[in-house]
């Protein structure tokens, strides 16, 4: 899965990338962009179903609780402490009355829980969640019947939005999550029936249908017919990726692959720098009044794909800084082997 762990992470720094323009002159082209890249942390989370039930064989509670908060939690703890320190004894991020008047302490936690110091990192706490629910979904997987319970779960997805709290986001997701585990389970018939080419044009029309009710009956957001949107593109893009399996072996996509949590963590960083550049060069060299350079779809593609390389490029230099510490900041980076790239 090394190619759809690729697109997942490609899609979350395409979004995130979309906040160095403004898009006021150009609101057709955000819509569509939006529209096709919002919430594209469900790829992520199917990814990581995928990936639970194929290393489910060797799975053991206590293990994977360590590995988890050894490679994800403990990062997370890690590489957000400046920045929530600086919010809450230096500049506070949030005005409201009730929060300054929280204790430093329980700010702090507030921050952690809820991840809205650096956006990105909202995902930690959901996943987190996941991770608490581990020997359930072993459970599961251990009992073949227990997937027919998929049509709830969609269903609960569809009746609970994402929203600040991690709770709702696990239940949102709680569906994809498992998705991607049946997907792995019953890998070889998924994969035989996802290639033929009647059911990825039925795939590709019911995503476009969606996408146009989206578009034109709908604003771009979070709302039920994106999240039905976002499943017919996973299985979409699942379809081509199996079908043309071979054009995936190279070593960029492993790359990116192997360092997806780690440029997941530092990708804001990347950002912000991208975003204090591209002010500075919009203000001084083009004397442009808008406090961003205005954006387009050509733009946003080479805004991502620098991004994506510049991420890339810090997470290796973190790497070659820390060693066997490299955990601490970004969590465990694999090798990256072209060889072993798969869909």
């Amino acid at each position: 899965m090394n190619a759809f762990r690729a697109l997942a992470i490609f899609f979350i720094v395409f979004l995130h990338t979309m906040h160095v323009f403004s898009w006021d002159n150009n609101q057709t082209q955000e819509k569509i962009l939006r529209i096709l890249f919002a919430n594209g942390t469900i790829f992520f989370v199917f990814i990581s179903g995928y990936l639970f039930q194929h290393l489910s064989a060797k799975f053991s509670t206590n293990k994977y609780y360590v590995s988890k908060f050894k490679n994800v939690i403990l990062p997370y703890i890690v590489i957000s402490l400046p920045v929530v320190l600086y919010f809450v004894f230096i500049s506070p991020k949030h005005i409201e009355p009730e929060f300054i008047a929280m204790p430093e302490w329980l700010q702090i936690i507030h921050y952690y829980w809820f991840g809205l110091h650096i956006y990105p990192m909202w995902f930690i706490p959901t996943i987190a969640l996941f991770f608490l629910a581990g020997p359930i979904f072993y459970q599961i997987d251990k009992h073949a019947e227990a997937y027919w319970i998929i049509p709830s779960l969609i269903i609960i997805s569809l009746i609970t939005p994402r929203s600040l709290f991690p709770t709702d986001n696990f239940l949102h997701f709680l569906s994809i999550y498992v998705l991607g585990m049946f997907s792995s389970r019953y890998k070889e018939l998924v994969n035989q029936t996802i290639v033929k080419n009647y059911i990825i044009f039925i795939i590709f029309v019911a995503f476009v249908s969606l996408f146009l009710i989206e578009y034109f009956a709908l604003m771009a957001g979070f709302k039920t017919i994106g999240y039905l949107q976002k499943l017919a593109l996973i299985f979409f893009c699942l379809s081509l990726l199996v079908k043309y399996q071979k054009y995936t072996h190279h070593e960029l996509i492993t790359t990116t692959a192997n360092a997806s949590f780690g440029i997941y963590f530092v990708h804001a960083y990347v950002l912000a720098v991208c975003k204090l550049a591209s002010n500075f060069f919009n203000q001084y060299f083009l004397n442009n009044s808008l406090q961003n350079i205005p954006g387009n779809i050509i733009f946003q593609f080479l805004a991502s794909g620098i991004v994506l390389i510049m991420s890339i490029w810090l997470v290796n230099f973190i790497k070659n800084l820390l060693g066997d510490k490299t955990y601490l900041l970004i969590g465990n980076i694999p090798q990256s082997r072209a060889r072993q790239a798969n869909v």
